[in-house]
């Protein structure tokens, strides 16, 4: 039990709680436009993704029988961290497939089509969130999937 409430007492602030881990990315991108005649088309995105998982670790080694109880707990906490970032990359995929290619007609100095891949990246990360926010309901919920892991650490 100490050692949960050491998590909650010193781990990553989120939405100004505490929470046991944190998944963290950011995303940046180098893209290519190309004039055609009066058209201007997408012709190469770079994506740029690093993403940061803040995992607890305890300050000392821990007994036989804590550390058994720790190294399943930790584990299905990466498992979920884990999860979080593959969320995060298919957002980066989805974000390609909606914007790779794309023509935008009567705009040979590459104006518009910049406006309308922003607006195609803005719904991306509006489902990316949505599923991220679906998987911690659902993780979260009582008997969901974190709270076995906590409760298989303190008990």
């Amino acid at each position: 039990m100490a050692l949960y409430r050491s998590i909650g007492a010193n781990g990553p602030v989120v939405s100004l709680r505490r929470a046991i881990a944190l998944t963290e990315y950011e995303l940046l991108w180098g893209r290519d436009y190309v004039p055609d005649g009066t058209a201007c088309r997408l012709a190469e995105v770079r994506p740029f993704l690093t993403i940061t998982y803040r995992l607890p670790r305890p300050r000392a080694a821990l007994d036989g029988g804590t550390q058994a109880k720790w190294s399943t707990f930790i584990a299905g906490i990466t498992a979920h961290e884990h999860v979080h970032g593959a969320l995060m990359r298919g957002m980066v995929d989805d974000i390609i497939g909606e914007t790779l290619g794309l023509v935008v007609t009567d705009d040979p100095g590459c104006q518009k089509i910049r406006a309308e891949v922003e607006r195609r990246v803005i719904a991306a990360h509006a489902r990316y969130k949505a599923k991220n926010r679906a998987f911690e309901q659902s993780e979260m919920a009582p008997g969901g999937n974190v709270q076995r892991l906590v409760l298989g650490l303190v008990k």
